[in-house]
């Protein structure tokens, strides 16, 4: 598709060379199929975005990846889109309700994920919590836009590690995700939702917490089903509770039962399952030191009075750890490699044509007059002296001519006087 002059993948938004086959995600017109109930490739989106592939989905939503016009470069979209509860016909937009008694829950619903959304656009600008750019209704349902991230989330880079990441790298993601949370915990908002798959692995390194769980907890209290917003083995007793005790105790569990599948590469036993056997173990093999499961095995205390109050708290006990700094993403990410120009045929001549532009036309050059004004006024000065000069002789050669016959005069008569002066006889 072409934006703004730029001939770019219908999927991906990377440009494209000649071949209309984009180097980025190896598709080409036409390859990408979009599952038949979400948003085709190209849809237009309240003349802001443009729809590309589908980035995933899960129960309660999808995302895709999307270029904003505005912003003239990729982002992500969630579209609100509960599954049993929503539908769409293919090639359409807009989104139906599957029967008239769902209603209600739907719009309980979006109205919690367009407060999800809003809640978590206070955070934008914390390092690790994902951006949110905007967020309104369209096609009879909710969708709000956010920063694009590059990279896997937890459960995808577990697997990309081999099935399980080592203590350093699992104690240095817990600490980042433990900032996330005095952060949002600091506005008495609950993440709810703390697992791998919303945990996300940045190839800059960087680790985000993603998709908060508010608007799944609304519709499985409307649906009276506690499996559509539970996830087993990260979620604690309370979550399992109608009207449990939750608060910043709630998140933590979460995250240490996220921690023993970031360390041992299985899922941790159901709380409710853990009620008759509440001990954590993690097997010796693994090489876990016994501070870092002690940690973990406090975060996960069946009693709420036993775990880590805050994050704060928990932080203290991580930092106070002697741990490597590690390195989350080894290969830094890379640009996408820009299209090579076609090389134009050599002349016969042997020399190749020059690229560069046809040179100017030479600049008509003003004539300098400033020799020739100086030289007349140099010229005339000396004339002016000269003119000066002749003058002087001439008025001194004149002044010398009349006074000649005075002093001949004056001459002859001091020669009279001293003819007719009286002689004086020398004794």
């Amino acid at each position: 598709m072409w934006i703004n002059n730029r001939n770019l993948c219908n999927y991906c938004f990377s440009p494209l060379d000649a071949g209309n086959r984009c180097r980025n995600c190896g598709l080409s017109t036409g390859e990408y199929r979009a599952d038949a109930d979400l948003l085709v490739p190209g849809t237009n989106l309240i003349g802001k975005y443009i729809i590309g592939k589908t980035l995933g989905r899960g129960g309660f939503g999808a995302t895709y990846l999307a270029y904003s016009l505005n912003r003239q470069c990729p982002v992500a979209i969630k579209e609100y889109f509960p599954n049993q509860i929503a539908c769409r016909a293919r090639g359409e937009a807009k989104v139906s309700i599957v029967s008239g008694d769902k209603r209600d829950i739907f719009q309980h619903g979006a109205k919690r994920f367009y407060e999800e959304a809003k809640t978590v656009a206070k955070f934008n600008n914390s390092r690790n919590v994902v951006d949110v750019y905007e967020f309104f209704y369209a096609n009879d349902t909710v969708y709000y836009s956010m920063e694009y991230l590059e990279g896997v989330d937890l459960k995808g880079y577990i697997e990309m590690k081999g099935g399980r990441v080592s203590e350093a790298a699992a104690i240095k993601i817990m600490k980042e995700i433990g900032e996330a949370l005095i952060v949002i915990h600091s506005t008495g908002t609950l993440h709810r939702d703390i697992s791998p798959d919303n945990i996300f692995i940045c190839k800059n390194g960087e680790v985000k917490l993603i998709d908060f769980g508010s608007a799944k907890q609304v519709v499985g209290e409307q649906s009276k089903s506690l499996s559509v917003i539970l996830k087993q083995g990260f979620a604690p007793y309370e979550q399992y509770q109608k009207g449990g005790n939750q608060g910043m105790w709630t998140d933590i569990y979460a995250l240490g039962a996220t921690m023993y599948y970031t360390l041992t590469g299985k899922i941790p036993d159901d709380a409710m399952s853990r009620a008759q056997n509440p001990e954590i173990k993690i097997d010796p093999k693994y090489g876990i030191s016994p501070a870092f499961v002690n940690i973990i095995d406090k975060c996960m205390r069946m009693k709420i009075n036993e775990r880590f109050q805050s994050a704060h708290e928990l932080l203290g006990k991580l930092y106070a750890m002697d741990s490597l700094d590690v390195t989350l993403w080894d290969d830094p990410p890379t640009p996408p490699i820009p299209p090579t120009p076609p090389v134009p045929p050599t002349p016969p001549w042997g020399y190749p044509p020059s690229n560069d532009p046809p040179p100017l036309p030479p600049m008509p050059q003003k004539k300098d007059r400033s020799g020739l004004i100086k030289g007349l006024i140099i010229g005339g000065g000396i004339l002016f002296i000269v003119a000066m000069l002749v003058t002087v002789f001439i008025e001194l050669v004149r002044q010398a001519n009349a006074a000649a016959p005075e002093m001949a005069q004056n001459a002859a008569v001091n020669v009279l006087e001293v003819c007719d002066a009286p002689t004086y006889n020398i004794i």
